[in-house]
């Protein structure tokens, strides 16, 4: 999201400066327009047009909802300044920044394309939606593969929900509704999209009128040729805004939905703070015109109290975030285990076996499996394959970080029984990982009794634990032992208490 502030805040700066054109005095009207590259050298590519094109191969690069937030910020900016920003001493230098910008951050992406690499779940999602198809998401695919490995009949429940959620489309027919009645169905979709999504409905109330006060007071100020720059801002701010609650409200105004709905929170929310300060500023800089001293000092004092009153007032009426929300995304165990390790072990004499959070960290250092691969291995689905190296580390969660089914629990016996089904995706460790880390849990312990040698703890506390094994590199172990016999009976015990329960 600061990328596209900063695209914003770079984009003022250049559009705020005066800039003449490049002249020629032979050259005829038709020449002077086809001489564009007269505005591609330092005289108009700036700082702040470089900073322009760093900010839009960061859009880019980062994800596809922030490059369609920052397009949004481009056109509600490129309508606050119309006719300026047409001129071609701006939109040329501008559109060349954009160019080159979008140039850096595509090519490593073509790159990765080439090489077979698809594209993020996210980009699948944007074109399935302009494409007017339903998208079903790769968690839902591979929810259908997991259910059908484990053999869990769930046919005909897909087809079922697509119906139903194509049953719940919203079509609008304007061209039957009256000009005020499309304003305040229209009035309505937005407020509820806000109201639901970014704040409560006292605060969106507010928001709203904001809106409708800057947009007065930009007016006010863009008749002013001295004041015209900061209300070509304000205008631009509240473009952005309602643009991006109009495509917030896509379904309910039945248009195309370009980003989810939860996501345009996160663009939203930035914004609002400068709608709410937009009638206050209006104000202070009307207030502000006369320039005696202590005049000014008192406006100053006052502005600071007025800052302290409304922050205490959006405290107390409760117009706040809710607290943030968070998903682990991996032990400081393992990042301090595997710091260890690289500094005692020299280069490739180790191999790691983990789940895929510490695959980038082991690069250019040792090797790394696949935590999930190698107990499918041992559960004998897989053919035999042992390690090349002396030092074989496995990291496993004795506090399981995060299961989709089970949420995070202690690794158990009654998971350890449970069915495993090695899909080769990184998804596994999100609706497999207490069935994988309860396997590997136990799977370990019955290998440190039969070779308490050379299968020892590394490193363990309450929640981790990593078990050390040394081999010889001639003669490797094989890992495929059966290390539930010894849990018949309460293998036994559990599955009948679980009928008993269904």
């Amino acid at each position: 999201m600061y990328a596209v502030i900063g695209l914003a805040y770079f984009m003022f700066r250049y559009l705020k400066q005066d800039r003449k054109k490049s002249v020629v005095e032979s050259d005829s009207r038709l020449r002077s327009f086809f001489r564009m590259n007269s505005y591609i050298n330092r005289r108009y590519l700036n700082s702040d047009a470089l900073f322009v094109m760093i900010c839009v191969s960061l859009v880019i690069a980062y994800h596809f909802f922030t490059a369609i937030a920052a397009i949004f910020m481009v056109i509600a900016i490129g309508l606050a300044y119309l006719p300026k920003v047409l001129k071609k001493q701006y939109f040329v230098p501008l559109m060349f920044c954009g160019i080159m910008g979008a140039v850096i951050a595509v090519l490593p992406m073509a790159a990765f394309l080439a090489r077979g690499v698809p594209f993020n779940g996210s980009m699948n999602w944007a074109t399935s939606v302009i494409e007017g198809k339903k998208w079903q998401g790769a968690e839902t695919k591979y929810e259908t593969n997991l259910n059908e490995a484990l053999g869990e009949n769930v046919a005909g429940e897909g087809n079922e929900d697509t119906s139903a959620e194509d049953e719940t489309k919203v079509k609008i027919d304007y061209s039957k509704m009256s000009a005020k009645e499309i304003v305040i169905y229209v009035g309505n979709s937005l407020f509820s999209f806000a109201s639901t999504t970014i704040y409560n409905e006292e605060a969106i109330l507010v928001l709203f009128v904001c809106m409708l006060l800057g947009f007065l007071c930009s007016i006010l100020m863009i008749l002013r040729k001295k004041t015209r720059s900061i209300g070509q801002v304000y205008l631009a701010i509240i473009i952005n805004m309602f643009i991006l609650c109009i495509f917030g409200a896509a379904k309910k105004l039945g248009i195309v939905q370009l980003i989810e709905v939860a996501r345009i929170a996160t663009f939203a929310e930035p914004i609002s703070g400068f709608i709410y300060i937009i009638p206050l500023d209006f104000a202070f800089r009307i207030a502000g015109g006369w320039k005696n001293r202590y005049y000014q000092a008192f406006l100053r004092t006052f502005s600071l109290f007025l800052g302290v009153g409304i922050a205490s007032a959006i405290i107390l009426l409760g117009w706040v975030h809710s607290f943030f929300y968070f998903d682990q995304a991996y032990y400081n165990e393992s990042e301090y285990v595997l710091r260890n390790i690289k500094k005692t072990y020299p280069k490739d004499t180790y191999t790691i076996v983990s789940p895929t959070e510490e695959y980038y960290d082991v690069l250019d250092y040792g090797y790394h499996t696949q935590l999930a691969q190698f107990m499918d291995m041992v559960n004998g689905n897989q053919k035999l394959f042992t390690f090349p190296t002396k030092y074989v580390f496995f990291f496993i969660e004795k506090h399981v970080l995060n299961d989709y089914i089970y949420g995070y629990v202690d690794v158990n016996l009654k998971y350890a029984a449970k069915n495993f089904a090695y899909l080769g995706d990184v998804q596994d460790y999100y609706y497999q990982r207490a069935v994988i880390e309860s396997q590997a849990y136990y799977w370990a312990q019955e290998f440190k009794k039969r070779y308490p040698d050379n299968f020892k703890v590394y490193f363990e506390d309450d929640i981790y634990v990593v078990y050390m094994m040394k081999q010889n590199v001639y003669s490797p172990y094989d890992p495929q032992i059966d290390y539930l016999s010894d849990y018949a009976d309460e293998i036994k015990a559990i599955e009948k208490k679980a009928d008993g329960t269904q």
